[in-house]
Order: structure tokens, then C-alpha cells, then sequence
């Protein structure tokens, strides 16, 4: 199908499944039974999330991303650009395993779809990938297209893609996966390092990593035992020690270089931390 969308779709429902190809996207939050998988195929929105046991985040839609919501996460679509359109795909975990019901929690999907293998890894939910490879577009699009007049061989065909599309999303995420389980923390971490004298946040840093902020700080917390603002705060502060020993840097100027909102702020954060003021520091260590 490549990029020849059709100018208007009117949404396909057979049981357990429902795809549609909407222009212009725009939803107040909502949730739904079952799964939502959606492809961005053109244009820009910003998709507001909201998981049952996780506070509330925002990340970008770009042409190119996708993502999996599943049953109990409300969430919605603001500013969308002119162009943004999306393939939309609804599955009913009822339509992979008849045991399964609508509402039931993700890993009882995962272990449907592996069939009692173990696996450390799991599908990518409530938050946003890339189709790096470009292997997850065309499933979306072939959805588009399945056509057949006999009801129960279509149920069939939508039934074989949700598995192909689901088990090829696990596929092309096992690294990303395994990133978010072991090293994004380092990641942030790393970023810190180098940019720790402008002015960042964490949120920031997840848009650009494409992973939700509550989920990094949790990560980040317990790989290196201090939140990521106290993190940023000592890093800071230790640099702000060698340019107060190791050249003649006024404090305002190192307040400035360190990206404090004031001299007053960084006083205050560096007599907290080390129990003398800038000025005494570099007379007692000069």
C-alpha cells in the first residue's frame, strides 16, 4: 500500500476487532475494552496519557511512531497538525485466546501470545516507539486492506495480523525493552553529565529518550540511590567547587555558568549542601 491512503475510511468492525484510518485526529480522554494499537502515518499531535497507577505524562506524535494502549488507560490527543492521521487498530484479547476477557491485565496477553514460553521481555505499553526498521508500517497497512465475503475467514486473517502485529512489536523493542529495564537510567545519567551546566528537566530529557517521566525517575531513583533534581544538584555543585579553588570566577558567574535562577539560589544550595558559603569555601581550601 506504501503512502496511497485513502482520502477517507469509514471504520471496519468485525468481532473483536475494529481499524480505522482517521485524518485530522482529535479525542477528548478516553480508554477502551481491550487493546489499542495506532501507527502515526503523517502529521503531529502531542498524546496525553494517563495509567491507572502512574501519574499523568505528555510525549510527542511524529510520523513513524506507535504505540499500544491497553484495557484502564484513559488518554487523548491535543494540538494535532492539519495532517495528523493515524491507523487505528482495536483488539478484544478475546479474539487471541477465548479464555481471555476484555479487561484482563497485560501479562495474561503476553503470556497468550507466547503460549507458555518464558520471556523476559514484554510488549511496549503506554508509551511510544519508533519503526526504526520500517517492519511495523506495512502490518498496519495490510490491516487496511483485508477484505474477504466470508465473515469467519476475516475474522481469521485479523486474528493472525493482531498476533503478527503484536509479536513483531515485541520483536523490534527486545533492545529498546531491554534499555528500559537496565540502562536508561544511565542514559539520563549520561546526559546529565555532559549538559548538567544548562538548563534541563527531566521531562525534556524523556521527550527526547521517548520514555515517560515517572517511569525514568523510578529508574533512576533505584539504580543510583538519589532522585534525578538531587542528582543534577550535586553534579552541579561539584563542579561549581573547582571553579571556586581552581580560578577567580566571581559567584554570580559561577551561579550563571551552573544554570541557577539567582546568586542567592546557588548560595543557599551550596551552604546546604557543604555547611559554608561560596566565598568562605574558597578562602578555607585556597
Amino acid at each position: 500500500m506504501n503512502s496511497n491512503y485513502p482520502d477517507r475510511m469509514a471504520p471496519v468492525f468485525i468481532e473483536n476487532f475494529q481499524v480505522d484510518f482517521v485524518r485530522n485526529f482529535r479525542r477528548v480522554l478516553h480508554s477502551h475494552m481491550g487493546l489499542e494499537t495506532a501507527y502515526v502515518v503523517s502529521g503531529e499531535a502531542k498524546h496525553l496519557i494517563c495509567p491507572p497507577d502512574t501519574e499523568p505524562f505528555s510525549l510527542p506524535l511524529t510520523k513513524g511512531t506507535y504505540y499500544v494502549i491497553p484495557y484502564g488507560t484513559r488518554h487523548s490527543f491535543e494540538d494535532g497538525s492539519d495532517d495528523f492521521t493515524v491507523i487505528n487498530f482495536m483488539i478484544n484479547p478475546n479474539a487471541i485466546d477465548s479464555s481471555l476477557s476484555a479487561d484482563v491485565p497485560m501479562e495474561q496477553i503476553e503470556a497468550s501470545l507466547f503460549a507458555g514460553q518464558e520471556c523476559d521481555y514484554s510488549i511496549p505499553c503506554n508509551r511510544h516507539c519508533y519503526d526504526k526498521s520500517g517492519t511495523v508500517l506495512p502490518l498496519f497497512e495490510e490491516l487496511l486492506v483485508l477484505k474477504h465475503d466470508n465473515p469467519a475467514a476475516l475474522r481469521g486473517m485479523f486474528r493472525a495480523k493482531a498476533i503478527e502485529l503484536l509479536l513483531t512489536i515485541l520483536n523490534c523493542n527486545i533492545f529498546d525493552e531491554h534499555k528500559a529495564k537496565k540502562e536508561i537510567s544511565e542514559l539520563v545519567r549520561d546526559y546529565v553529565n555532559i549538559h548538567y551546566s544548562e538548563r534541563i528537566n527531566l521531562d525534556e530529557i524523556c521527550e527526547l529518550f521517548h520514555y515517560a517521566p515517572p517511569y525514568v525517575s523510578r529508574r533512576f531513583k533505584k539504580n543510583f540511590g538519589v532522585s534525578f533534581e538531587d542528582y543534577v544538584q550535586n553534579l552541579r555543585l561539584t563542579h561549581a567547587c573547582d571553579l571556586l579553588l581552581g580560578t577567580e570566577m566571581t559567584v554570580e558567574k559561577i551561579a550563571v555558568k551552573m544554570s541557577y535562577s539567582s546568586p542567592s539560589t546557588f548560595r543557599r544550595a551550596f551552604k546546604k549542601q557543604f555547611g559554608v558559603t561560596p566565598n568562605e569555601y574558597r578562602m578555607k581550601f585556597n
